[in-house]
């Protein structure tokens, strides 16, 4: 995971996209480059939405774990790996246990240390879009050693920059995974934007 993550550098977020459309779209998202995946679990049959995007080729982990019963349920049907908003100690445990990568949703220096010094693999920072790439610069200074991940108002503009500022990865949601171009049945259109991001991240390395 940690090869897989370090070298693609961008985890497409699926956040309540129709079930019906899960199949489809982690097609076009595999055609397009991408190759990390994460199913929010307030989507529409997360569960079963994991075993579709793995059938597609991807890796995926589940989002929005918010608990260690989730974290349980996620692992026993796929997922290999955890995503969080924010700090939870019992999903790390959870993780820990399983030996699953986890990814700690958190906003400040103390929260980033504190998911870090709790066992969490990475530690996402969210919402980013609003801070900027600036503030993953400032805050690698005194925490260069954490690997971060930025979420939430990444976009297609901003994306490289993230990755420029430090970050290891950078999650994408609604940017990437537009609910229009599903709803349109536009699949070439997302396999489109993929290899858009795809070369976008890969920039310069």
């Amino acid at each position: 995971m940690d090869e897989l993550l370090r070298s693609a550098r961008l985890i497409a977020i699926l956040r309540k996209l129709p079930f019906s459309h899960m199949a489809a779209a982690g097609e076009a998202l595999y055609a397009g480059g991408v190759r990390l995946a994460e199913v929010t679990m307030e989507s529409d049959n997360a569960l079963a939405a994991i075993d579709v995007l793995r059938q597609q080729g991807l890796t995926v982990g589940a989002g929005t774990v918010l608990d260690g019963e989730t974290a349980e349920r996620a692992i026993a049907h796929g997922a290999v790996f955890l995503v969080t908003p924010c700090i939870r100690a019992d999903v790390i445990e959870t993780a820990r246990k399983h030996r699953v990568p986890v990814i700690t949703g958190t906003l400040t220096p103390t929260e980033i240390w504190t998911a870090y010094e709790l066992g969490s693999t990475y530690v996402k920072v969210f919402p980013a879009g609003s801070l900027g790439p600036a503030y993953i610069r400032d805050v690698m200074g005194p925490l260069g050693h954490v690997p971060l991940v930025p979420s939430g108002g990444v976009t297609l503009d901003n994306a490289r920059s993230f990755l420029d500022a430090g970050a290891i990865a950078v999650g994408v949601g609604s940017a990437l995974t537009d609910r229009k171009l599903l709803e349109n049945h536009d699949f070439a259109g997302l396999a489109e934007r993929a290899r858009a991001y795809v070369r976008a991240v890969a920039a310069g390395v």
